[in-house]
């Protein structure tokens, strides 16, 4: 099979480890289309920021000419686009007439109001399967015309995320009690707030965003540390920056799990995390996590933890073992993706198979 893998594959993106574990894959040979690469400016100019928030974004990275472009070159048997909100109806019908089927993937609330932009939903019933990491959107999804939504889970990297080896620790390893990764949230912040009240101390890394670095500074704790955005192995590097790693969900995506919930105990990390179903169908709580329900039962649990360190090393060594033994790698995910891919694309290439095969025999 022949793939063509579409999405912002700048090293340290999860959308290119997804690629590359693609690639890993027998009996798969994959093409990459980065549209972020040769993009000069990629901050968006106010033009930009209206037509996205109105819900209209413009192809700034022009996606779908490089898209059509590519598959025209190369001729790959399927096209998957991850996480692109521009994709036109016109490409897509451009790529089934030329075979090749169209797969969509996304780890994002599709069906939120922030997500659901109208280029995506004019296409829905056009791509042959939807992927996502929102058990929510498959019913909502369904029900806005998409054929084919399959859940897949979430994963970690096996190259990005393990423990760092005494060899790559510096002075920031566990230089503090709790370090979280991600972006702005009201309740996150008050929750991150009240630890440091308590005389617990936090690193938070913001997103890369100017604005959202903006809103953390201005609101979180004075004790707080503030630091950039990681990625890659940078990630690694500030997940180790705490004795313990937390997993705030994030409210306007509707998380039950996300993925750092798959990520921080992938890497060696002692989770703290909110406690949801999802999780629990992942982890064992106690033993694999610490969930907690409410601000103080967080800051009891970061307690406790931090008290007890031989219960840290075990939970961030069991919770990893997790990881490793029940599939959840961007290698198994891969797997999974491709074998209802495969299975789709026999199905898609049945009616042209038989086309072929009636005018060979001359039959009307």
């Amino acid at each position: 099979m022949k793939l063509l893998y579409c999405g912002q594959l700048w090293e340290g993106s999860t959308a290119l480890q997804r690629a590359r574990a693609f690639s890993r894959q027998a009996g798969t040979e994959v093409l990459y289309l980065d549209v972020t690469s040769g993009v000069r400016d990629p901050s968006p100019s106010l033009m930009e920021r209206v037509r996205w928030k109105a819900g209209w974004p413009a192809d700034v990275l022009s996606e779908n000419e490089r898209l059509i472009e590519m598959v025209r070159r190369e001729r790959p048997d399927v096209v998957f686009v991850d996480n692109s909100k521009v994709i036109s109806l016109s490409t897509l019908r451009l790529l089934v007439s030329q075979g090749v089927l169209p797969v969509y993937y996304s780890p994002d609330d599709m069906v939120a109001p922030h997500n659901l932009k109208y280029p995506f939903r004019r296409t829905l019933s056009n791509w042959a399967i939807i992927f996502t990491t929102k058990p929510v959107n498959v019913t909502e999804l369904e029900a806005l015309g998409a054929p084919e939504v399959v859940l897949v889970g979430n994963s970690f990297d096996a190259d990005v995320h393990r423990s760092l080896i005494p060899a790559e620790r510096d002075q920031s390893f566990e230089a503090v009690d709790a370090v979280f990764i991600g972006a702005f949230e009201k309740r996150r912040c008050r929750q991150i707030n009240a630890l440091s009240a308590a005389g617990i101390r936090v690193a938070v890394y913001a997103a890369s965003s100017g604005m959202v670095t903006t809103a953390w500074r201005r609101m979180l704790h004075h004790d707080v540390i503030l630091k950039s955005g990681v990625y890659g192995r940078d990630y690694r590097v500030g997940l180790h920056h705490g004795k313990l790693a937390l997993c705030f969900l994030r409210e306007m995506n509707r998380d039950v799990i996300t993925t750092r919930s798959i990520e921080i105990p992938a890497t060696g990390r002692p989770m703290v995390a909110e406690k949801t179903a999802a999780h629990d169908e992942h982890f064992v709580d106690g033993n694999e996590y610490v969930g907690f329900a409410n601000c103080g039962e967080l800051i009891e649990v970061v307690q406790q933890l931090l008290n007890d360190t031989n219960r840290r090393l075990q939970i961030a060594e069991v919770g990893r073992r997790r990881c490793l033994s029940s599939g959840y790698s961007t290698d198994h995910r891969a797997r999974e993706l491709l074998w209802r891919i495969e299975h789709e694309l026999r199905a898609f290439a049945a009616p042209a198979i038989n086309a072929a095969r009636s005018f060979a025999s001359g039959d009307d």
